[in-house]
């Protein structure tokens, strides 16, 4: 019988000693995605009735985790999937959307256009991640 008790303790205890272990942080999906990324960016404007304006430069895209389910992309707080792909539209109208897509968890590709009826914006960024 104490035998019995002793087995019957001794399994307790090994019970709760593995249920009290501090279990492994899983892995975050969005690691793979956060960093800078620097490469070319077009920027193309227009109004109604005059010629559209495009400007090449070179630029710098960071991106950071946020909370548990959102990344930022410079200012921008968005949703994104394990596929690296997420898209912010309709802001005002259809025609207004942010997107970003993720290629290969070390390129980056990010689409701005804004605008309306007497004009707009547009921006094209293609990055590698340093």
């Amino acid at each position: 019988m104490r035998l019995l008790c002793f087995v019957s303790l001794a399994a307790l205890l090994i019970a709760v000693g593995f249920s009290s272990c501090k279990k492994e942080h899983a892995a975050d999906y969005r690691d793979g995605f956060v960093g800078t990324y620097i490469g070319p960016r077009t920027s193309t404007s227009w109004m109604l009735g005059e010629p559209s304006h495009t400007t090449d430069t070179t630029d710098t895209v960071t991106v950071v985790a946020v909370g548990d389910s959102s990344i930022r992309v410079d200012a921008t707080e968005m949703t994104i999937g394990e596929d690296g792909y997420s898209m912010l539209s309709g802001i005002g109208s259809p025609s207004n959307y942010f997107s970003v897509q993720f290629f290969s968890t070390d390129s980056l590709e990010v689409n701005t256009n804004t605008g309306g009826l007497g004009g707009g914006f547009r921006t094209h960024f293609l990055g590698r991640k340093q």
